[in-house]
C-alpha cells in the first residue's frame, strides 16, 4: 500500500469517526421517558384478577390480562432504550423517492444498486452506529410478557375496518385473547373498547407509552413495532387492519413451523429491492451486495413472534421503525412498491443472526366477480397461506388491497355522514379530515358500485371454492352485526346490509354473540 492511499484511507477513517461523534453528541438529549400509569385502562400487573383490570372475566369469552406497566422495571428498561434509539441516529438522512421504470440502459439490477447514492464512508458510519445500538438493547424482561394473543392495529382513520377483522375472529371461534392498539384515547370510537371487551379484546394504547406519540410517529407504519414490542403478550400473532383471518388462526401456535423457528413471515408478489448497503450497515456481511436480490419481499399484513426467542431482532425492529421515514425505510425498500416497515423485520432478524420461517407458498389472488362466479379484471386481495403445511396451499389470510372489507366502506350512503353515532368534533384531528364517507354502493366511480347496486358478490368465488374457502359469505355475516349492533350501527345501514345479504347469498338468519345476562 503506497502513501498516497495510507493517506486515502485514514483521512476517511477520522471523517468516519466524526460524523459517527456528531451524531451521537448532536442528538443526546434529556427527555421525559415514558408518562406515569394514570388511567391507563387494563394497566396492572399482567395477570391482574379481573377487579384489578376493572372488567368482569365472565363478560369476556377468553381470559383477559393486564396491559404491561409502563412504569417501574419494564418503564426503566423502555426508557434507557428509547434513549439509546435518540443517540443512534443514522446519518445522513435518505431521500424517498419512486423507482423509474426499467429500460434497455437502466435494468432494474442496475437501479437497485445505484438507486440511493450511499458513499462508503456514510455506510462506515451507519454501521458503526448500528453496532453500537446493538450492544445497547437489554436482556428479555422475565416476567413482563405472558401467554399468546393477537395484535391488530388501527390508525384513526381506519378503526372502523377493524370491526371486520376482529368480528371475523370470533366468527372463526379464536380462542386467542386480542389487543387493539390504537395511537391515542381519543382515536376510539365512543363505548367501542367497553363494547370489545365482551369479546375478549382490550384496547391499548401507544402514547400510555410514548408521550409525545405525535411527534415521534410520523406513519402509520411506525405503530406496528412499537404495538408488538409493548403488547401483554410473548407470543404474538399480528393482523394488519386490512387482513382477514379466513381460517382458525389458533393453530399457527402449535405448528412445527412456529416451534421450530419461533417467527412466520410471509411473502409479497415481488422480489426485495433493498439497497445493496444494506447488509453491511446492519452487520450482516462485511461488504456490500453485489448482485440484484433473489429473495422475496415480506408481505407483512400478518406476523407471527415469539418476543422470548426473538427479542433483540424485534428491539431492532422497532429500531428500524423509529427512524424509519428518514432513514431505514428507504434504505430496505428504497423506491420500489411497499415503503414502510414491511422489511425491517426480516433485516432485523438476518442482522441478529436469528432464525425465522418465510411460507414457501407465493400469494394468490382473489379477483372480481365477473357476475357467475368467475374472476375478471385487476385482483382485489392477496390470499396468503397457512404455515404449517407447505406442500399445498390452504388460505388463512386475505388482505384486501382495492378495498377495505368495512360495512361502512361498502354500504354507506349518506346519513352515515350525519347519523348519532358520528362525533365530528371528536374526531376532526383524523387524517383525511372525515370519519366516514359515502360508501362504493353509492359512488358510481368505483368498481364495485354496480355489483353492489345489483346484489352481487363482489370476488370471485369459484376459484376460492377450489382452494378450500368461500369468504365472502362469512364476511357480510360478520359486517352485518356491526352495521345492526353496537356502537357503529344505523338503522338504514343495517337494513341496506340484510337486504344484500338475503339477495346475494340466500342468508336470512344473523350471526349474535350469546352472553351471559347480567353483561
Amino acid at each position: 500500500m503506497g502513501p498516497r492511499r495510507n493517506v486515502l484511507v485514514l483521512g476517511a477513517f477520522i471523517a468516519c469517526l466524526f460524523l459517527f461523534f456528531v451524531a451521537l453528541l448532536g442528538s443526546r438529549k434529556e427527555y421525559p421517558g415514558v408518562g406515569t400509569l394514570g388511567t391507563i385502562r387494563g394497566a396492572g400487573q399482567t395477570g391482574s384478577s379481573s377487579s384489578q383490570l376493572g372488567i368482569d372475566q365472565d363478560c369476556s369469552p377468553v381470559h383477559l390480562q393486564a396491559a404491561v406497566n409502563p412504569n417501574g422495571s419494564f418503564g426503566d428498561l423502555w426508557s434507557k432504550l428509547r434513549f439509546e434509539f435518540e443517540t443512534h441516529k443514522p446519518i445522513p438522512k435518505l431521500r424517498r423517492a419512486s423507482f423509474p421504470k426499467p429500460d434497455a440502459k437502466h435494468t432494474k439490477a442496475q437501479i437497485i444498486k445505484d438507486f440511493l447514492p450511499i458513499t462508503t464512508v456514510e455506510a462506515d458510519v451507519v454501521r458503526s452506529i448500528h453496532e453500537d445500538l446493538v450492544g445497547q438493547i437489554p436482556e428479555y424482561p422475565k416476567s413482563t410478557f405472558h401467554g399468546k394473543g393477537v395484535v391488530i392495529i388501527a390508525s384513526a382513520a381506519k378503526a372502523e375496518y377493524a370491526t371486520t377483522n376482529l368480528g371475523m375472529l370470533r366468527f372463526l371461534q379464536s380462542e386467542l385473547p386480542i389487543e387493539l392498539w390504537m395511537l391515542k384515547e381519543e382515536d376510539e370510537r365512543e363505548g367501542w373498547c367497553d363494547e370489545l371487551v365482551m369479546d375478549g379484546i382490550m384496547c391499548r394504547f401507544l402514547e400510555d407509552y410514548i408521550e409525545d406519540v405525535d411527534v415521534v410517529f410520523e406513519e402509520e407504519f411506525q405503530y406496528t413495532s412499537a404495538a408488538l414490542f409493548f403488547s401483554s403478550f410473548e407470543e404474538i400473532l399480528l393482523i394488519d387492519t386490512n387482513t382477514i383471518p379466513l381460517s382458525h388462526p389458533d393453530s399457527v401456535f402449535n405448528s412445527h413451523t412456529y416451534r421450530d423457528n419461533g417467527v412466520i413471515l410471509w411473502p409479497d408478489y415481488w422480489k426485495m429491492s433493498e439497497s445493496p448497503w444494506t447488509p453491511y450497515i446492519v452487520g450482516a456481511s462485511t461488504r456490500p451486495r453485489d448482485l440484484e436480490p433473489t429473495q422475496m419481499s415480506i408481505e407483512s399484513g400478518q406476523m407471527v413472534w415469539n418476543k422470548k426467542t426473538h427479542w433483540k431482532a424485534l428491539a431492532l425492529a422497532f429500531y428500524y421503525s423509529w427512524h424509519g421515514p428518514e432513514y431505514y425505510y428507504s434504505l430496505t425498500v428504497q423506491g420500489e412498491m411497499g415503503w414502510g416497515d414491511k422489511e425491517t423485520y426480516p433485516t432485523a432478524l438476518r442482522a441478529t443472526s436469528s432464525e425465522w420461517h418465510t411460507v414457501k407458498h407465493h400469494p394468490k389472488t382473489a379477483f372480481w366477480n365477473n357476475g357467475d362466479g368467475n374472476g375478471e379484471g385487476s385482483g382485489v386481495s392477496l390470499l396468503q397461506s397457512d404455515p404449517s403445511d407447505d406442500s399445498t396451499f390452504k388460505p388463512m389470510f386475505m388482505h384486501a388491497t382495492t378495498f377495505h372489507w368495512s360495512v361502512r366502506n361498502l354500504m354507506c350512503d349518506d346519513t352515515c355522514l350525519t347519523d348519532h353515532m358520528v362525533n365530528p368534533t371528536r374526531h376532526q384531528h383524523l387524517r383525511g379530515g372525515k370519519i366516514t364517507a359515502p360508501g362504493i354502493i353509492t359512488n358510481s366511480g368505483q368498481h364495485g358500485h354496480d355489483k353492489l347496486k345489483n346484489h352481487y358478490p363482489l370476488i370471485a368465488w369459484k376459484p376460492l371454492e377450489e382452494m378450500g374457502v368461500d369468504p365472502e359469505p362469512m364476511l357480510w355475516t360478520v359486517m352485518e352485526r356491526v352495521a345492526c349492533e353496537g356502537v357503529w350501527s344505523q338503522e338504514k345501514l343495517c337494513q341496506t346490509v340484510r337486504e344484500h345479504m338475503r339477495t346475494a347469498f340466500g342468508i336470512e338468519s344473523y350471526w349474535r354473540v350469546e352472553r351471559p345476562a347480567n353483561c
